[in-house]
């Protein structure tokens, strides 16, 4: 990464997501892991921020562009709840 920064995968389900693009990235030929070992639950992030166990993600009211579930809008809305919370909320 540049400098001293590292990148932190950030998604909803950090215990599914974050193995399965190791093993994209290890599939390629890439040694090691491009973003660690680590990443940050955004669910958990957003229950501590509330200080309320049961706190669902879907409580982060963001545009939605009603679509089928498909990957890339997935991929919009998950990017716009973790700026909502992560930069306005939690000013990171």
């Amino acid at each position: 990464m540049a400098g001293n920064k590292v990148v932190i995968p950030v998604t909803d389900t950090v215990f599914f997501d974050s193995p399965h693009v190791s093993a994209w990235i290890g599939a390629s030929g890439v040694p090691g892991s491009l973003l660690g070992y680590s990443g940050r639950d955004l669910k958990s992030m957003y229950q501590g921020y509330t200080g309320r166990k049961n706190a669902r993600l879907k409580e982060l009211r963001v545009d939605k562009n009603e679509q089928p579930h498909k990957a890339d809008a997935d991929a919009v809305e998950l990017a716009q709840k973790t700026n909502l919370l992560v930069y306005e909320k939690l000013g990171w």
